[in-house]
């Protein structure tokens, strides 16, 4: 390689690599593509907002859905074991007669037990009273009442 060989490539590196102001058609298609990226970019933005618009519909909707499927078992599991009638049914009778019969034998059997045997109650209070020192003279002498 000769010395005008080597100018003339050196020459031509820094033509191509100089500043070179745009012409008229490369401004053009400079432009032009980015009014493409601007509108490319504006369309995606668009659509990204439907998407999120079609996603939020539909996720109210399953909400509304769900909370709705949520008040029926509640409305359904009331009417199963809550009445809902203001009449007398056949459970509140059944109810009603096993709390009576309940307290009927309570009292027939407290009233049996406390009045069949006075005497044998008060014997064993006293069998079953302590002695107490420092009680003499006051009451029944040695006992707690």
């Amino acid at each position: 390689m000769t010395m005008d060989d080597f100018m003339d490539r050196y020459s031509e590196y820094w033509s191509r690599s100089a500043y070179r102001p745009p012409t008229d058609a490369e401004r053009m298609r400079s432009a032009e593509e980015k009014e493409r990226l601007r509108q490319a970019r504006a369309l995606s933005w668009e659509q990204e907002k439907r998407e999120a618009i079609t996603r939020k519909v539909a996720f109210s909707a399953r909400r509304a859905r769900a909370h709705e499927n949520r008040h029926r078992r509640i409305n359904q599991t009331l009417r199963d074991f809550w009445q809902a009638r203001t009449s007398v049914m056949r459970q509140d009778l059944i109810f009603m007669v096993g709390i009576g019969l309940a307290m009927a034998g309570s009292a027939s059997y407290w009233r049996l037990y406390l009045s069949a045997r006075p005497s044998e109650l008060e014997t064993r209070a006293e069998e079953n009273a302590r002695p107490c020192k420092g009680r003499e003279g006051k009451g029944r002498e040695g006992y707690i009442e």
